[in-house]
This record gives structure tokens, C-alpha cells and sequence, in this order.
């Protein structure tokens, strides 16, 4: 029985052994799957070893603040001709669009202005009546020749606006449309609610505009119509004229018509004068 269980003995320590082998390998894999160690090799002919890789610069402070990385630098900016080009042009436009807002809104806070303006005073325009009108040296042979002489009363009827007669120049004309001779008359001032007198003096054949000459048609016509002891004329008035009230100022062109004027002759002289020598109101038109 000794000697059995001592033949025995020996088999158990060789099989404790084999597994205390077992239970030591490090990888804890059988020994066929172990590999050997991974061996380095030189990097390749003219190229440097890999570096392991960084974050972009700030990434610290970024990822502070972000929790997460930045692992590169953002795309340079491409410059686009075309772009910057439509960027100057929509540049230069607002400013022209500026400009013109700008002038645009001066001219209608002035035109607003003189309408407030002219709406708070309320201009009028001069009345002008003829008070006397006559003719002297009338004759139609050998050539025509006529003296006209016109007495005017001009009133300003705005008790806020002074009224400046600047230039006046008056016409005489047969049949309405025919001139027969124009003169320059004296400048004018009135005051709020101001009248006064002015007169003019006309020769024919004797003008400021030069050599005017009467059609003979038109002498054989009013030689006709004086042969029944009368001749109707017009007098007209061109007035360039100035509106004032403090500050505001106002030009006004005024055309005066004096219209049918009927003179009528002393006998076979060349002398003449309205008939009953009444006054009359001329009209005004602006």
C-alpha cells in the first residue's frame, strides 16, 4: 500500500505544477496565442517621424469656455473683386441717396414755409385805375406820328406787405393787337395801404426797343376809323414786382390791361381824349 501511494505522489506535484504554470501567464491567454513584442522601425527615407498633434493656439481658453476643442485655425478670408466692388457702389449710392434726401427735404420745408407764410399774409394784388388818357399830334400823312400820355393811381391794398414797382414798361396798341409804341416807366414804392400817382408818355416811331415801325395797313385802318371822329386804343403795363414783409419776400409779375380806350378827337386836329373823360379800372393779371 506504502509503496503505491509514494508512486503516486510524484503524478499530483507534476499535475499542481503544470497548473500553477497556467495560472501565472501574465496575458492570461494559452501559450499559443501570445505574440512576441511589437518591434519599431526606422521612419521611412527622407521623411521626419510623426508628431503627435496639438490643439490651435487658445484652445485652453476656448475650451474653458466652450467645453470642447478647436483643432484648427478658421479659413483665411477669400477677397472677392466683384464683391467689393458692389460694396463701394452701394457705398457711393447711399451717399448720393443721402444728398438728394437732404436737398428734397430743404425744398419742401421751404416750400411750406412760403405757403404758411403766404396763407398768414395773404397778398393782394395792386389795384390800378386809369384817371386820364389823351392823344395829341395824331396823324396818319405824310407819315404817322402820335403823342399818348396815360395818369394811373396805383393803391396797395395789404395792410402787411409793402409792394416795390421794380421795372414797368407800357404799350400802346390799335385793334388789341397791333403795337404802336412802348416806354419805360419810373420805379415804384408803396407802403401798407399806400396810393399814389404815376404816369407814362408814348411816341410813335420813338421807342426804347429801337426803330418801331407801324404797318401801313394799319395807318390806312385807324386813318379810316378817325375820319368818324374817334379811335380806340390799348394801354397796357408789364410790372416786375417785389412783395416784402420783414424777412419774406415775394416776386410777382403783374400785366395790366387797359382795354378800349375810345378818344375821341376835338374837330380836324390831332388832339383827342376819352370820351367824358371818365376813369376807368384796369384789370390785373398774374
Amino acid at each position: 500500500m506504502a509503496s503505491q501511494s509514494d508512486q503516486d505522489q510524484p503524478r499530483k506535484e507534476s499535475g499542481n505544477s503544470s497548473s500553477s504554470d497556467v495560472n501565472h501567464n501574465p496575458s492570461g491567454q494559452s501559450p499559443a496565442t501570445v505574440y512576441p513584442p511589437t518591434m519599431g522601425y526606422p521612419p521611412a527615407m527622407g521623411y521626419p517621424p510623426g508628431q503627435p498633434g496639438y490643439p490651435y493656439p487658445g484652445y485652453n481658453q476656448y475650451h474653458h469656455h466652450h467645453q470642447h476643442p478647436y483643432t484648427q485655425p478658421p479659413p483665411a478670408a477669400y477677397y472677392n473683386p466683384q464683391a467689393a466692388y458692389y460694396q463701394q457702389q452701394a457705398k457711393s449710392s447711399g451717399l448720393v441717396r443721402g444728398i438728394l434726401s437732404a436737398i428734397i427735404l430743404v425744398v419742401v420745408l421751404s416750400c411750406m414755409t412760403t405757403i404758411i407764410t403766404s396763407l398768414v399774409l395773404r397778398p393782394q394784388i395792386p389795384e390800378f385805375r386809369l384817371e386820364t388818357f389823351s392823344v395829341s399830334n395824331f396823324s396818319t400823312k405824310p407819315g404817322f406820328t402820335a403823342n399818348w400820355e396815360g395818369n394811373f393811381t396805383i393803391e396797395n391794398p395789404n395792410h402787411k406787405l409793402r409792394v416795390y414797382g421794380d421795372r414797368i414798361e407800357s404799350f400802346v396798341f390799335y385793334n388789341h393787337d397791333e403795337i404802336l409804341a412802348s416806354s419805360d416807366m419810373a420805379p415804384f414804392k408803396l407802403d401798407t395801404g399806400e396810393k399814389m400817382m404815376t404816369q407814362t408818355k408814348l411816341s410813335a416811331n420813338n421807342t426804347d426797343h429801337g426803330e418801331l415801325v407801324v404797318g401801313v395797313a394799319v395807318v390806312d385802318d385807324m386813318a379810316e376809323e378817325r375820319s368818324g371822329g374817334s379811335v380806340k386804343f390799348s394801354l397796357r403795363l408789364m410790372v416786375w414786382s417785389t412783395f416784402k414783409s420783414g424777412w419774406w419776400t415775394r416776386h410777382i409779375d403783374m400785366r395790366v390791361y387797359c382795354e378800349d380806350l375810345k378818344v375821341v378827337f376835338d374837330g380836324v386836329t390831332g388832339n383827342g381824349k376819352l370820351t367824358d373823360n371818365k376813369p376807368m379800372d384796369c384789370t390785373v393779371r398774374v
